[in-house]
């Protein structure tokens, strides 16, 4: 299970320069389990966004353990990209507004955080529609998780989730 330590550990080690394996043990939602009949994303992705991280992708985890310390609702998400051309080209669809002429920022992955308050931490400036994505994905795994072509998104609660019980009145019995 993920933990702040964990994740200041990978902080620490980003900071020094030294390379890091992310594992879907920590991040669970690049589990094989999770990722089950999703055609863009494999646990291999995992792999490739950790080969990418440099000391810049270190405020990222930072502001993440943070988060777990204070008990922020927040989440650490990932841009994961499977044709680049796609993701730059696609400004809009049926579904969403048009966010300026700008697809995704770049054709690259990447790892950010964002938390209730929309406060987003990532190495890279993410673009208008990148932002929409970035908080929309906070909202529950694999919500619109896809809504524009070339990339997708996911993410890990960085809070204890809360299981909700829903009722209703009881229904009068007839007489």
């Amino acid at each position: 299970m993920l933990s702040k330590e964990t994740l200041a550990g990978i902080a620490a080690d980003l900071r020094a320069g030294r390379a890091v394996e992310l594992s879907p043990a920590d991040f669970p939602c690049f589990s094989a389990a999770a990722l089950k009949g999703n055609m863009h994303v494999s646990p291999d992705d995992l792999v490739k966004l950790s080969a990418a991280l440099t000391a810049a992708d270190a405020p990222t985890f930072e502001r993440a353990a943070r988060a777990m310390a204070e008990g922020d609702l927040a989440w650490l998400g990932f841009k994961v990209v499977f044709d680049p051309a796609a993701a730059q080209a696609n400004t809009d669809n049926e579904v969403t507004k048009k966010y300026g002429d700008t697809g995704s920022a770049d054709g690259a992955g990447m790892v950010f955080f964002c938390n209730d308050a929309k406060e987003i931490v990532s190495a890279r400036t993410p673009s208008p529609r990148d932002v929409f994505q970035m908080k929309d994905i906070t909202r529950g795994p694999g919500m619109h998780n896809e809504q524009f072509d070339g990339l997708t998104w996911l993410s890990v609660p960085l809070f204890d989730q809360v299981r909700v019980w829903l009722s209703a009145p009881p229904t009068p019995l007839p007489r």
